[in-house]
């Protein structure tokens, strides 16, 4: 007969990671025994995948929000420099044009490119993938091996 130990799980750099169960020879447990070990088994390494999936989405959604605390950071600071830049812009066009034709061409520049990088943004955000793959593969792999050492 075949005995199997427990699969086991530890923490890495980067998560949880798996250790597949150790199988022994010759053993001398009933049918349903194995069977009964086969479902634990199978139980703690789903709930082992569960936890390294969840490991994965934290680790993703803090480098996630740490680039968008970057993205807030410069937009503050572009913001207040783009105050000054505007006022300037307006200032040389009134030198030869009406104030207010002066404001609305530098109003329009801002909105325009505003728009621009708005849509690179949204297009950025919609090609990105924020979803834990590694360990959705990972879980899907032990499934199958499960399923074929029924």
């Amino acid at each position: 007969m075949t005995a199997i130990h427990p699969p086991r799980f530890h923490r890495n750099g980067t998560g949880t990671a798996y250790e597949p169960p150790q199988v022994e020879r010759e053993d001398d447990r009933s049918m349903s025994e194995i069977m009964g070990d086969l479902t634990t088994h199978a139980r703690d390494l789903l709930r082992g995948e569960v936890d390294l999936i969840k490991a994965e989405a934290v680790e993703k959604g803090k480098e996630a929000a740490r680039y968008v605390a970057y993205g807030v950071a410069a937009g503050v600071l572009a913001l207040v420099s783009l105050i000054f830049l505007g006022h300037t812009v307006a200032l040389a066009f009134d030198t030869f044009l009406p104030q207010w034709v002066a404001y609305l061409i530098t109003f329009a520049l801002f909105i325009g490119s505003a728009a621009v990088l708005g849509l690179l943004a949204r297009r950025g955000f919609q090609n990105s993938n924020l979803a834990p793959t590694e360990g959705v593969e990972q879980a899907k792999e032990d499934l199958q091996w499960v399923a074929t050492h029924r």
